[in-house]
């Protein structure tokens, strides 16, 4: 058994609400301005800090946050250097894919006409069978086939 199924295994023996989210709910963590729904992204990190919920992504998802945050909302250095701190605290499960969750991922990317970096999300919450929260219209589209795939409107009827 590898990390990826030792983490599902573990939330589901302690009977603990997991989920996975992307970038656009993290991005909302860090910047309101332009940004819709930030009281629910803001409920799901509370819940994660107070050990209500684990927050389950993949490595990917801090560089995604990292990048959106110096180039469309322009924050300073100093700013993202309190963002990775500010991340290191709230005590994320970061996975790293490994063949099996990369392969998930050109999967979904190719059939649903995703991004890899959009697929890697879906992958894994299909992998530890959970939902993935999110706000990317693209994804959310995908939601009736996908039962898996909900929006942040999801977290308040947790």
């Amino acid at each position: 058994m590898n990390e990826i199924d030792n983490l599902k295994e573990i939330f589901k023996t302690n009977k603990v609400n997991y989920f996975v989210i992307d970038a656009c709910v993290g991005v909302k963590w860090f910047s309101a301005e332009n940004e819709d729904k930030v009281e629910y992204a803001k409920l799901i990190q509370r819940k994660n800090t107070n050990a209500e919920l684990e927050i389950v992504i993949p490595d990917l998802f801090i560089y995604e946050i990292l990048n959106a945050l110096l180039l469309k909302k322009k924050l300073s250095t100093e700013d993202l250097k309190y963002v990775t701190y500010a991340m290191d605290l709230m005590y994320l499960n970061i996975v790293t894919p490994d063949d099996r969750l990369l392969d998930s991922a050109i999967e979904f990317a190719c059939n649903l006409g995703l991004t890899y970096y959009d697929a890697i999300y879906l992958a894994l919450a299909k992998r530890i069978e959970t939902f993935l929260i999110t706000e990317d219209k693209k994804i959310l589209s995908h939601s009736d086939k996908f039962g898996f795939i909900k929006s942040l409107d999801y977290i308040n009827k947790i």
